[in-house]
């Protein structure tokens, strides 16, 4: 009867609950903190408090080193940032918390009977990036407001192309290296994407004290300094109009000064980004005219501009300075322009004062009067060669100028092409090894870039002291080394390549003529790992092969996982029968497109010109062949879309192959119908008037 009871009023009690209303504002009413930001300074204390609940709260720190909390006191501890969370049943409220620097001193205890406190130990000074600087395309510089040490791991560097774009492209970092624990050094690694000028850079750091994570932004940019000149040829009294553009600059120009020559002006046009000179040339002699401007980045521009005005008696001649390069006890070969302006327009030249053992020759052009060249062979050094302009009809009307030359001296770098295990790359593997070195400074006269050469010693570099930008390659393998120097003795560069030489194995196959490629998603092309058993290849980089034994074409691959072992297997993971059957005239048939060509055998009945083709939806390619499978002709797109179609003079009675394949690997699988029909008219014409297959 108790049971009974207890039962009854149990459910009158809900019934009364649920009957009672409630009224909205006590619906929405939820826990919160009665504060969602704080700053504290080192060791003061504050007091959170949850409204709207009665239920236990859970009170925990994000970083209790920097502030901690016991039943809602918050203690700051450390300058640094922490969130406080108060957890109500699964409800997580949160506080975020600022702990600055206590600067204010201590006031002395007057209470007699107060314990003494204990002094709180120094705060930690928070560390934060001070700058950020991009050296190159592979090297950046970060500098700390203090030192730390941190590892590799702590750097993260992101690029994106607009200012008004997201950094959604991370960089793969090589090495972070430091001397002091302030300035840090980022290598990129060159493998990967590298920074292009007026790229936006943005490094982050993790793991700073007192700040935890920090970010800055920089631009890669390279302010410089570029020059050039050109001399045109005048007269006394002729009129000029030449317009000089200002395009090859980084965004708009603004024109600091233009220095003229008496007789000419010049205005400027703003949006097209060049000025008009305007006017006519005064006086004989050199008119130069020097123009400087500055484009958006800060580059710097001095552009010259010269007429030569001569008169009927009188001869005007300048010769442009030329720069080289020569080993010690070697010579190099110079030439220079010489420009000649005045007289009848017709001359002889010749050097009138040279003291060295070196050829210099001179000649002014017959087709085009006033100008001409030197040219001579010099050793290191400076060369000053007078050069006389004597008019071809009047002896006494003669002029002379100074060709100066200067030849830096310069040495041979031997370049060392080497495997990822230090070993020298074999030459025999690689379709070609050659490499270019580019100097950093784009306005040095004296050796912009270089290619190498080979002795029997190997391959080498001529350079004279500088830096450079060095590629290095080897078949479809590439290497960098930005900011290389080149100064003192040293004469050899190694150049590793982050690749393994293996021997390819297969049960099956012989692939003593197998052409690997190794295909990257990012690159349009594939390249050439090597021919044959004896490859280089990546760390877990796939490579493929294919073959064609008795019409059957073999596709292969093969991942290199283990860089101790130097034999790999290879699979073979696709087998393409490339007989095709026999096809007839008017016949269509119906094709699955391969990556590996089909053989359809053809023999017209009649002499004639005969069209080829295919209809589909992919891109294809056909090949037509004799009856040996030797080329023909073949063609792409020259049917609908992108569809092959040939077009050939056939035989009758005589065996031909029509072989069609898709274009890349994207169509493989596609169906195609292949036609084989006799030309039209227009196809005949068109034909008749190539002479040959029609492509």
């Amino acid at each position: 009867m108790r049971s009974a009871k207890r039962i009854i009023s149990t459910v009158l009690a809900l019934s009364l609950v649920v009957s009672m209303p409630v009224s909205a504002s006590a619906a929405k009413k939820q826990p919160k903190l009665n504060k969602t930001k704080l700053t504290l300074k080192v060791g003061k204390s504050t007091k959170l408090k949850v409204k709207n609940t009665k239920k236990k709260v859970k009170w925990s720190s994000s970083k209790k080193k920097v502030a901690t909390v016991k039943n809602g006191k918050v203690t700051a501890k450390k300058v640094g940032k922490t969130t406080i969370t108060a957890k109500v049943g699964k409800k997580k409220l949160k506080c975020k918390v600022t702990v600055t620097k206590n600067t204010s001193t201590n006031k002395s205890n007057t209470n007699s009977n107060a314990k003494p406190t204990s002094t709180p130990a120094p705060a930690q000074v928070a560390v934060s990036i001070a700058s950020v600087k991009v050296v190159n395309a592979t090297t950046i510089h970060v500098t700390l407001s203090a030192e730390q040490e941190l590892s590799k791991d702590k750097f993260t560097v992101k690029i994106k192309k607009y200012a008004s774009g997201t950094y959604n492209r991370e960089l793969t970092l090589e090495s972070v290296t430091t001397t002091d624990k302030k300035t840090y050094v980022i290598k990129v690694d060159v493998n990967d994407l590298t920074i292009s000028l007026n790229r936006y850079v943005q490094v982050t750091v993790n793991g700073l004290t007192g700040m935890g994570t920090a970010s800055m932004d920089t631009v890669y940019e390279e302010v410089s300094e570029f020059t050039d000149s050109y001399t045109y040829i005048s007269s006394v009294g002729a009129e000029v109009e030449q317009k000089i553009y200002m395009d090859d600059t980084y965004g708009y120009v603004t024109v600091e000064s233009v220095e003229l020559p008496a007789g000419l002006s010049y205005t400027f046009a703003e949006r097209e980004q060049y000025i008009t000179v305007k006017g006519s040339i005064q006086q004989t002699g050199i008119n130069e005219m020097t123009l400087r401007y500055v484009d958006e980045l800060g580059n710097k521009y001095v552009t010259t501009r010269r007429w030569l005005a001569g008169d009927s008696n009188t001869i005007v001649t300048y010769c442009e300075s030329s720069y080289g390069t020569a080993e010690a006890g070697n010579m190099t070969e110079c030439y220079g322009s010489l420009y000649v302006a005045g007289g009848s327009g017709e001359y002889s030249c010749k050097v009138a004062d040279y003291d060295s053992a070196s050829s210099v020759r001179v000649s002014v052009n017959e087709d085009e009067a006033g100008y001409g060249y030197v040219y001579g062979v010099f050793a290191p050094g400076t060369a000053n060669v007078k050069i006389e302009v004597t008019d071809a009809y009047d002896f006494g009307i003669m002029a002379a100028n100074v060709w100066t030359v200067d030849v830096k001296p310069a040495k041979r770098l031997y370049v060392k092409f080497k495997d990822a295990k230090g070993n020298d790359l074999n030459a025999s593997v690689f379709s070609s090894m050659y490499g270019y070195a580019y100097n950093t400074n784009e306005q040095d006269k004296y050796c912009y870039s270089a290619r190498t050469m080979i002795d029997e010693t190997g391959q080498y570099f001529v350079l004279p002291d500088g830096r450079y930008n060095v590629c290095c390659y080897a078949g479809g393998l590439s290497k960098y080394l930005y900011d290389f120097s080149v100064s003192g003795t040293d004469n050899m560069l190694e150049v590793n390549f982050p690749v393994y030489p293996v021997t390819l194995t297969s049960d099956e196959l012989d692939l003593s003529n197998v052409e690997w490629t190794y295909v990257n998603a990012e690159e349009d092309e594939p390249y050439s790992v090597g021919r044959g058993e004896m490859v280089y290849v990546r760390a877990n980089e796939k490579i493929c092969g294919s073959i064609s034994i008795n019409n059957v074409y073999y596709e292969m691959e093969a991942i290199y996982t283990d860089t101790n072992c130097s034999t790999l297997a290879v699979t073979v993971t696709n087998r393409i029968n490339q007989d095709g059957g026999t096809i007839t005239t008017d016949q269509p048939i119906d094709a699955t497109l391969a990556g590996a060509q089909i053989y359809y055998r053809f023999v017209p009945e009649t002499t004639g010109v005969y069209c080829f083709y295919s209809e589909s939806n992919a891109d294809t390619i056909g090949y037509l062949l004799d009856e040996s499978k030797e080329m023909i002709t073949s063609n792409d797109d020259s049917g609908e879309e992108s569809n092959f179609r040939i077009v050939s003079d056939l035989e009758a009675d005589k065996t031909y192959y029509i072989a069609m394949r898709s274009f890349g690997n994207y169509y493989v699988g596609k169906p195609a119908k292949l036609i084989v029909r006799e030309a039209t008219a227009e196809e005949l014409e068109e034909y008749e008037d190539n002479d040959e297959s029609f492509e």
